[in-house]
């Protein structure tokens, strides 16, 4: 039986969606998933705000990562 044929529907997008990324991409992915199942949301949003952080090394690209998202957001109004 082919894969597809044997997993929900729903996933078939977000399945696409990662395999359009590189093979590290991937990897370190899968990594964060397994870090993270089984802890509340609290524990698996701190350990990936440490994951996150301490490997960027340097923060000058998260700083303007940051900027980038605050500024798409300033046109939108809430509704």
């Amino acid at each position: 039986m082919h894969f597809f044929m044997t997993v929900p529907l729903c996933v078939i997008p977000y399945a696409s969606m990662i395999m359009g990324n590189s093979q590290q991409a991937i990897r370190s992915a899968k990594e964060k998933i397994l870090d993270v199942v089984g802890r509340t949301l609290d524990d698996a949003l701190r350990i990936e705000t440490l994951n996150g952080y301490s490997s960027l090394g340097d923060f000058s690209e998260a700083k303007e990562r940051l900027s980038q998202f605050y500024s798409k957001g300033k046109g939108k109004s809430k509704a």
